[in-house]
C-alpha cells in the first residue's frame, strides 16, 4: 500500500522566495555527481521528501520564468551546491 503525500505551504512566490526545512542533524542527504557523464541525484528518503517539497511550491506558486534555488550538498549551507532547479515557463 502507497502512502499518501500531503503537502501545504505558504507562497512567497510574490516575495520571489521559496523557504524550505531539512533536518538541522543532516539525515535529510541529497547529492548529485556525473557518474559518466549522465547526472545521478542521490538522497535518502527523508531527502527526497525535502526536495519533492521545493518543487512542489516552485510548481504550484507564481513563480516567474527562470526563477531557481540551489540546493547545497545534504541540504548544508556550509558545503558547494550540488544542484540548481530553474523553473522553465516556456512552451
Amino acid at each position: 500500500m502507497k502512502r499518501e503525500f500531503h503537502f501545504e505551504f505558504e507562497d512567497e512566490s510574490s516575495d520571489r522566495a521559496l523557504t524550505y526545512e531539512a533536518a538541522a542533524d543532516g539525515s535529510d542527504r541529497l547529492t548529485m555527481a556525473i557518474s559518466n557523464g549522465v547526472p545521478t541525484l542521490c538522497g535518502n528518503p527523508s531527502g527526497m521528501l525535502v526536495l519533492a517539497r521545493i518543487l512542489v511550491q516552485m510548481a504550484q506558486g507564481d513563480y516567474a520564468n527562470g526563477f531557481h534555488v540551489h540546493l547545497h550538498d545534504n541540504y548544508d549551507p556550509d558545503k558547494p551546491d550540488c544542484l540548481t532547479v530553474i523553473l522553465d515557463r516556456t512552451d
